[in-house]
């Protein structure tokens, strides 16, 4: 089937998800498709996610594959996501950085969406 704007985000996220490549890929085809379809009004982008994060700190566990990374935003909280193999064997620090990173910027959207919901309520 043929991808069109209708349905390239979600194509694209199905295809990037298992990868762990989903956050500024998938992030930059769901922004495509919002600007392309003219919605304007007050949202939260990924570059305001990108923004709000001030440090980032990774942690292995010794003798195991759990990758943790801690992202301090501005105002000093944190936020946290993991990354862990199944067979020891295909750990890759680098990925597992990368697939934890992703988890943890991922929350910030809730985060975020619902200080703007504050902002636009007052």
């Amino acid at each position: 089937m043929p991808l069109d704007e209708s349905n390239e985000a979600a194509a694209l996220a199905a295809i990037a998800a298992p990868l762990g490549l989903k956050c500024q890929l998938v992030d930059g085809a769901y922004e495509m498709e919002i600007v392309d379809k003219g919605l304007t009004a007050a949202r939260v982008t990924p570059e305001r996610i990108d923004e709000v994060i001030v440090h980032t700190d990774f942690y292995v566990f010794p003798g195991t594959t759990l990758t943790v990374c801690c992202l301090t935003l501005a105002n000093g909280f944190t936020v946290t996501g993991e990354s862990a193999c199944a067979s020891p064997e295909n750990f890759n620090a680098e990925l597992g950085q990368r697939i934890a990173r992703d988890n943890a910027r991922q929350k910030i959207w809730a985060l975020e969406g619902y200080a703007l919901r504050e902002r636009l309520a007052t």
